[in-house]
């Protein structure tokens, strides 16, 4: 509930020396009232920054009503701007979680709902397609935040940037290599060889698979910096050279 999570991240915000934002959940509650009042402790103990979701957990009516989303954002702006620290608050929208028919256009009309209600951030998880992306990028009026990582987002940071995503979360992912390294740890100490090849193999495909998602990354930046930063041919003092196409004067 909402004290264990205070009590969790108050202690991470007292062991860091980074500003630190909490996965606030739903809010802890419904209702307007419900949400503002985790912001003021999340506050309390520390927290800079957190996020709130739409998701209601129920499955015939997954998403909470898009207006009764926005007071919720509103209630959580509201209530941190009366504290002392520029708290920054994400909106997080499950639409491509929660099954939705359209996720993409469902997804622009409550990000910018929420924007409009105060949310700094706009966090989509579950959305991986390059073209969606790009197009959340362009019609949402706030910045895009995504997950990357085994279990969500497989592009790398490099090509979300180049997209025109803002912010990352890495979801359970690095959680989830701790975990693989543990349990293959206990294998080999039981000597239980068939489980620990297995779960090294899987530590060793998607470390490939980071590389090669890398390689593709450069890639496109060096393709983006070709456009960027064009060249023309020009002829001076009787020879034909490149320049840099900024360094080109007419006559």
């Amino acid at each position: 509930g909402r004290q264990e999570m205070m009590t969790r991240i108050g202690r991470i915000a007292r062991a860091v020396d980074v500003p630190v934002s909490a996965d606030l959940e739903g809010g802890y509650g419904p209702h307007p009232e419900d949400v503002a009042e985790t912001i003021r402790q999340s506050v309390a103990v520390g927290v800079v920054g957190g996020n709130i979701d739409d998701y209601t957990g129920q499955t015939l009516e997954p998403l909470f009503d898009i207006e009764l989303a926005a007071e919720r954002i509103r209630a959580a702006r509201e209530a941190a701007d009366k504290t002392t620290i520029p708290y920054t608050l994400t909106a997080r929208t499950d639409c491509y979680l929660s099954g939705h028919a359209d996720p993409l256009q469902e997804a622009v009309r409550r990000a910018n709902r929420y924007h409009q209600a105060g949310a700094d951030c706009i966090f989509v998880p579950g959305v991986v397609d390059h073209a969606e992306i790009v197009a959340l990028v362009q019609e949402i009026e706030a910045p895009i935040n995504v997950v990357v990582g085994f279990a969500g987002q497989p592009m790398t940071v490099q090509e979300l940037a180049i997209l025109g995503v803002k912010r990352i979360s890495i979801g359970g992912s690095v959680f989830l290599v701790l975990v693989l390294v543990a349990a293959a740890a206990l294998s080999i100490a039981l000597a239980d060889w068939g489980d620990a090849a297995a779960i090294v193999s899987i530590v060793v495909l998607n470390a490939a698979l980071g590389f090669v998602q890398e390689f593709r990354a450069e890639r496109a930046l060096s393709a983006l910096r070709s456009i960027a930063a064009p060249t023309a041919r020009a002829i001076r003092d009787g020879e034909l050279i490149e320049v840099r196409a900024e360094d080109l004067v007419v006559g």
